[in-house]
């Protein structure tokens, strides 16, 4: 189009030059066209015509500069046509600046560009901050494994106790455990799987570890402040004050702290047959087929609280620490009050949450 424009411009220049030409020159031609006479003249005008007296003309009158005419024909037919010209070269120069710094074609190809940019800018700091989130898990994965290996490798308390956390506290536990549990080493092969969880604002990790020999174990690790990590050995060997099937059949009289599995049920007999006054619960515990059925008063702050935790559950069974108790002189062998929710989980976030035995407090019986 802008092509189309100069050629138009230059031909409308050259056809102002010719058409100033062509009437200068034809204008003589018509002088002599019409200076042809078209009837004869007679003898008799002929002999009455004025003759003038060329005596009385000089030559220098006759004479003119052909150089000077023509040079003066040359600069005042053409000026207009050179002024049209300026003109027209402007208006070009006009389109071209229209055309070129304000067409909406360069306006768009610059905001492309743009955006391109900052697309290739937003895809290179996604890559790094891929980077270095791959470095970051790699460093936490060494921290993991560098923990679980020491864990499983050591077939003493002491070794063991590097790598566990609140060590001071589960000690005696640990003491406890191993005078009737095997404390054996085991060769780590790898995780199978691995995930970050924050409980209660503390950071953790589940991981799945397998063994050399085979062996699967759940695990719980916490990481510390300076980015090590100490595995939970409670919930890791299940911890009971007593194990669960004497727990049962031995019906103690003191409330025990027990890391249960609870879920909803609706077995109400003997002292619990009230169903407008209890909610129900079956109890299990880990590597046990042994269960037992805990009752809640409605409208409790415990019963609310247990409701609460279920209907926001996505499974059916999940792990708790429950104080429970056996009714003192009831006919059930196999029903307990429960009297508090010690953690909604299975392990002790905090030092000050752990107790277990004796150490409960004892509730009053409803």
């Amino acid at each position: 189009m802008l092509d189309g424009c100069v050629n138009n411009a230059i031909s409308l220049f050259a056809g102002l030059v010719m058409s100033g030409d062509g009437h200068s020159q034809t204008k003589p031609d018509e002088e002599a066209h019409d200076a042809t006479p078209h009837d004869e003249v007679s003898a008799s005008q002929v002999e009455g015509a004025f003759v003038p007296d060329v005596a009385k003309v000089e030559e220098e009158d006759v004479y003119v500069d052909i150089e000077d005419a023509s040079g003066a024909r040359f600069l005042k037919i053409p000026a207009l046509g050179w002024f049209v010209f300026c003109g027209v070269v402007i208006c070009i120069l006009a389109i071209v600046f229209l055309k070129v710094f304000q067409s909406p074609s360069l306006v768009e190809e610059t905001l492309e560009l743009r955006m391109e940019i900052l697309a290739n800018k937003k895809e290179d700091e996604k890559e790094e901050q891929k980077v270095e989130e791959q470095q970051s898990t790699r460093r936490l994965l060494e921290q993991i494994t560098l923990c679980v290996k020491g864990y499983f490798s050591a077939d003493q308390i002491e070794q063991k106790l590097s790598y566990v956390r609140q060590p001071e506290r589960v000690r005696p536990l640990m003491e406890k455990y191993y005078q009737d549990h095997p404390l054996e080493a085991r060769e780590f092969r790898q995780f199978e799987k691995y995930s970050a969880i924050d409980i209660e604002r503390v950071p953790f990790v589940y991981a799945k570890v397998r063994l050399q020999n085979g062996e699967s174990h759940d695990v719980l690790l916490e990481q510390m402040d300076d980015g090590s990590f100490r595995l939970d050995w409670e919930s890791h060997v299940h911890y009971q004050p007593i194990s669960w099937d004497e727990f049962v059949r031995q019906r103690p009289a003191e409330p025990m702290v027990m890391r249960v599995a609870i879920k909803p049920d609706s077995f109400y007999a003997y002292q619990f047959r009230d169903n407008q006054k209890y909610d129900c619960y079956q109890l299990r515990a880990r590597n046990s087929d042994e269960y037992i059925f805990g009752y809640v008063v409605k409208g409790s702050e415990l019963s609310i609280q247990l409701r609460q935790f279920f209907m926001r559950a996505r499974r059916v069974s999940e792990p708790m620490i429950l104080q429970l108790r056996f009714p003192q002189g009831g006919t059930s062998t196999n029903c307990v009050y429960i009297d508090r929710l010690v953690a909604p989980r299975w392990v002790f976030v905090h030092e000050s949450q752990a107790e277990y035995g004796s150490d409960a407090k004892k509730t009053e019986e409803p």
